[in-house]
């Protein structure tokens, strides 16, 4: 079986780089991106199973590329991680695109179970949230 390929989107280097850390060393294939622009070139080539998105990024943010991502009709499940998903507003706004919401911090432990779950998940829509 072939390692399922997910992109982590973040504009943080250090947190692109933890992330890619734990998750290639469960198994997976990583590709990342600094923004939502450059998130959108890399999906442009290759489709990922999964994106793991932050919000708040230069050039276009994790909300804009995750609706352009609905809009444009694919079915990648989507994880968006952020340190503001503290405000009940916000995470019922954000479980409108995605029910796999990432609070930073987060244990790896919690990180690999919500890939999983996301991966689980049928065409982008979800089995269960993982909230």
């Amino acid at each position: 079986m072939n390692a399922r390929k997910i992109l982590v989107v973040d504009d943080d280097k250090d947190i692109r780089g933890v992330v890619k850390m734990f998750l290639e060393n469960a198994g997976y294939v990583v590709t990342t991106a600094a923004d939502g622009v450059d998130a959108f070139n890399i999906i442009g080539k290759e489709q990922p199973d999964v994106m793991i998105t932050d919000i708040n990024m230069p050039r276009m943010d994790g909300i804009v590329l995750s609706l352009n991502i609905r809009e444009w009709g694919l079915k990648i499940p989507i994880v968006i991680m952020s340190t503001n998903l503290a405000s009940g507003t916000l995470r019922e706004s954000l479980m409108i695109l995605t029910p796999f919401l990432l609070e930073k911090p987060f244990l790896p432990a919690t990180l690999l179970e919500v890939v999983k779950q996301a991966l689980n998940s049928t065409q982008g829509q979800p089995v269960q949230s993982a909230g």
